[in-house]
């Protein structure tokens, strides 16, 4: 079932705001929210929003309940989350905000770019987010 069109712009408009992500619609109805060129998470037209993240951080979501592996590439970091009316609204923000610091983190490791992290305080994002021990220690270890 397609996701309704506010809540999908709900979230949207609060993930547009972070500094450097540009929202691109693609084919078939997925929203892809980028930052430095890579999607660091899209919603399907289904309500499904995709994170592609490393092994451990995507084992600590699971692990936690907040996501489930990707059905098609559990194997890998990708995870899944469904949103399925407003009161998930929230919680999709927050798994896009944690994305988005991760892909932070990880452009800030290469040469020149190490300044755009400057902005991103990780205990605050990971306190805010609910982290706990496992997803801290798989977050940190990019830090």
């Amino acid at each position: 079932m397609p996701i309704a069109q506010p809540i999908e712009e709900s979230i949207v408009s609060q993930v547009s705001e972070w500094d450097g992500v540009s929202v691109e619609q693609r084919r078939g109805g997925r929203t892809e929210f980028m930052f430095a060129g890579e999607d660091f998470g899209h919603i399907d037209d289904d309500g499904s929003l995709d994170l592609p993240l490393s092994i451990p951080v995507r084992e600590a979501l699971v692990a936690a309940g907040r996501t489930e592996p990707h059905p098609m590439y559990g194997k890998t970091g990708w995870t899944t989350f469904t949103i399925r009316g407003e009161d998930d609204v929230e919680e999709a923000t927050k798994l896009l905000r944690l994305a988005y610091c991760y892909y932070v983190l990880d452009v800030s490791h290469d040469d020149g770019k190490a300044s755009m992290a400057d902005d991103i305080d990780v205990e605050a994002e990971l306190e805010t987010f609910g982290a706990d021990d496992d997803l801290r220690e798989a977050i940190m270890a990019m830090a």
